[in-house]
């Protein structure tokens, strides 16, 4: 079975494991830490495909001196049970190698290929038959999808997982007898002086945010209304907002101004949004 067919199955099995594996820890646990756990596996599975067809596309796009095409001649049906019940379609590929020898091999069984249709060789000059087929164009597109199809479901769960936690620790300082009242603490153990400062902070904070939602609207603005291809422009303003987002979450971190299960969501944002410019850029 080629690379693509096996990606997309072991996808549909890691959301089954995923979601099995989150409803028991769900039930053990928290909600979220079963959603994050579901999240994660999925994920990790679709990336794990990402580079497995990236680094296949890299040996097909360069293959050098050993590259070679060839054309689907035929399709057969192979067994694919002990019975002989259940047949899968093989492509018969026939390919013309560097020193001009006329080879047949087999493509993996369930690929898209038709009679007619051209694929790329990366012939192996010892042994011909292991000669593998393949297409460009499917590797990098299936690179380009397993790579969104990761990214959002990792980040988010592992973002679920810090915010868990979190809330955890929230939870435990509630509980704990020997704490008061954060409010409390702090009125006590400022003065008026202080107190002025934080309220100039609580005002910084309100012009940060504001800048940070006009600087988003822009950027989406920017995507249906600048001229240009409108692929283009999903990439610059895809870009623009992972930015945009990644610096409101730099802020937040450095001065305290966003707690920190916002600005590890805002950094899951700029990840995501930031993988989309750059899956976008790819299909341009």
């Amino acid at each position: 079975m080629d690379l693509l067919s096996v990606a997309v199955l072991s996808m549909f099995a890691a959301a089954a494991a995923g979601g099995m594996l989150g409803f028991l820890v769900a039930r053990i646990s928290r909600f979220e830490l079963g959603l994050a756990v579901g999240l994660l596996v999925f994920g990790a599975v679709a990336l794990s495909f990402a580079a497995r067809c990236f680094l296949e596309y890299r040996d097909f796009a360069h293959a050098g001196a050993n590259a070679a095409r060839g054309e689907v001649i035929a399709i057969e049906d192979r067994p694919a049970s002990a019975s002989g019940s259940l047949t899968s379609p093989v492509p018969v590929v026939r390919f013309t190698a560097p020193d001009n020898a006329i080879h047949v091999v087999r493509r993996p069984s369930g690929s898209s290929a038709v009679v007619g249709s051209h694929v790329n060789v990366v012939y192996d000059p010892a042994d011909p038959q292991r000669s593998r087929v393949g297409q460009v164009s499917e590797l990098r597109g299936g690179a380009i999808a397993m790579l969104l199809f990761g990214t959002f479901p990792l980040s988010f769960g592992i973002w679920l997982l810090f915010a868990t936690a979190m809330a955890g620790r929230e939870e435990l300082t509630a509980r704990d007898g020997r704490f008061r009242p954060l409010r409390a603490r702090v009125e006590r153990a400022i003065g008026r002086a202080e107190m002025r400062t934080a309220q100039t902070q609580g005002r910084a904070s309100e012009v940060v945010l504001a800048a940070f939602g006009g600087a988003m609207a822009c950027a989406i603005l920017w995507i249906g209304l600048a001229p240009g291809e409108l692929l283009q422009n999903f990439v610059q303003g895809f870009a623009a907002i992972a930015i945009v987002c990644a610096c409101y979450a730099g802020w937040g971190i450095a001065s305290g101004g966003a707690g920190a299960a916002w600005s590890a969501g805002m950094l899951v944002m700029a990840v995501n949004f930031g993988v989309w410019a750059y899956a976008l850029d790819l299909l341009r």
